[in-house]
């Protein structure tokens, strides 16, 4: 059933790609906004009922030791994480 419902969503988004990306970003930004705004409220009540420690990660005191405990591989993986946040926009520009 997944197989089948992906394969209609892309033939769809496929089919109605000749009205340009404006008319494709209409018809699935509400979609979007939902989702994120669920995905968003879900988190915010596993913080809640959960663990609200998880909001210290947010210091910026903790990078500043990472740093200090492994400085060669710190800089690889703010590389990586560097790449992962730049490489969808790459990506993204090409296409388009």
């Amino acid at each position: 059933e997944v197989m089948l419902i992906s394969v209609a969503i892309l033939i769809i988004l496929f089919s109605i790609q000749r009205f340009g990306t404006s008319k494709v970003g209409l018809a699935l930004g509400p979609a979007l906004f939902i989702w994120f705004l669920s995905l968003a409220a879900i988190g915010i009540y596993n913080i809640v009922k959960h663990d609200k420690s998880v909001l210290r990660a947010f210091n910026p005191a903790h990078i500043y030791y990472f740093f200090k405990r492994n400085s060669g591989k710190a800089w690889m993986s703010l590389g990586g994480c560097f790449l992962c946040a730049t490489g969808e926009y790459v990506y993204d520009s090409i296409g388009h």
